[in-house]
């Protein structure tokens, strides 16, 4: 590599600490971190959050910067028809991982794009990564009504437009933006813009000048260090799983022993039952015999001669 190619941050080779079972964008989570290092922003603000994959890799990066920072997630977490939608759970998990990690200089913000947009000043936005609902009249929608939030240097960051399918549209916005506006993408992983609108920052303007060669190794690198972030995640979700098979393996093994346990035991009832019936079944046919003989008897009895003479004296009772 040539000595004024663009760099690549360390930090861009950092593990994340947070990677969901959504991977749309694992692959860019480098790009996130380098970005941060490069342009140091101020203020960040992502626009379309979920389960935080990416707010996530940003906060990482910029709580490692040696200034003061700000970062708001404006999301309602209830979902669109991109994102599908979904309960209380997904806004509850995002929060339990963040408001211990960054709470310290970041913020939830529960709400619509539109409004939000009356806390933040005019001119104050550093870093915007927009990624909700991607039609294209959505997107260019969030893009016109936040521009004049952005600062002097500000950069905003576009997911998805490498996607042209599903109603996506971010791709057109893309074309017409990069057109009017310094800017670079990255095609992997759906597909990341990164536009200066504004005075490019010196932090990227190496990747704004790069020649088409520089820029395709450029590209290249960091889809390589993306695919690293990604299998770490494709492995982190196999192991999850694992770990659930192996509790279901456990649980099926506790139940089939204690089904072996209660299975002994039920034999031993039965065959105690099995013998007290076969006792009742002794006496039974121990009765039976005593009760024929006894018939026997009786009948031998009733056919004797002194019964029979018995039987023809007359009966006197208490009043004769």
């Amino acid at each position: 590599m040539d000595r004024n190619d663009p760099p690549i941050p360390l930090r861009a080779f950092d593990t994340p600490e947070r990677l969901t079972d959504i991977d749309s964008w694992h692959g860019l989570v480098p790009l996130a971190f380098a970005l941060v290092e490069l342009l140091r922003p101020g203020c960040f603000v992502e626009l379309g959050t979920h389960q935080g994959d990416s707010y996530s890799a940003f906060c990482q990066a910029l709580d490692r910067l040696d200034r003061p920072v700000r970062a708001y997630a404006v999301d309602t977490w209830q979902g669109d028809e991109h994102a599908g939608r979904y309960d209380e759970s997904v806004y509850d998990a995002v929060r339990r991982w963040h408001d211990p990690r960054f709470g310290h200089f970041s913020r939830l913000v529960r709400s619509t794009f539109d409004d939000a947009l009356e806390h933040f000043p005019d001119g104050s936005i550093d870093l915007l990564h927009i990624d909700g609902l991607h039609t294209e009249e959505a997107v260019r929608h969030d893009f016109e009504t936040w521009l004049p939030k952005m600062s002097a240097t500000g950069v905003v960051l576009f997911h998805d437009t490498n996607v042209r399918e599903h109603g996506f549209g971010v791709w057109r916005l893309w074309q017409e933006l990069s057109a009017r506006y310094p800017g670079r993408e990255f095609p992997f992983s759906h597909g990341l813009g990164v536009l200066c609108v504004g005075e490019v920052p010196v932090g990227i303007a190496p990747w704004m000048d790069a020649d088409e060669a520089t820029w395709d190794d450029l590209q290249r690198r960091f889809h390589a260090l993306g695919e690293r972030v990604r299998l770490l995640g494709e492995r982190d979700r196999l192991q999850s799983r694992l770990g659930a098979l192996e509790e279901r393996l456990t649980a099926t093994n506790d139940h089939l022993q204690t089904l072996g346990g209660n299975h002994s035991k039920a034999l031993g009832v039965i065959e105690t039952r099995d013998h007290e019936l076969a006792q009742c079944r002794e006496e039974l046919d121990q009765l039976a015999v005593s009760e024929r003989s006894a018939r026997l008897r009786l009948e031998r009895h009733d056919r004797s001669r002194a019964f029979r003479l018995l039987k023809r004296l007359p009966f006197i009772g208490p009043n004769d």
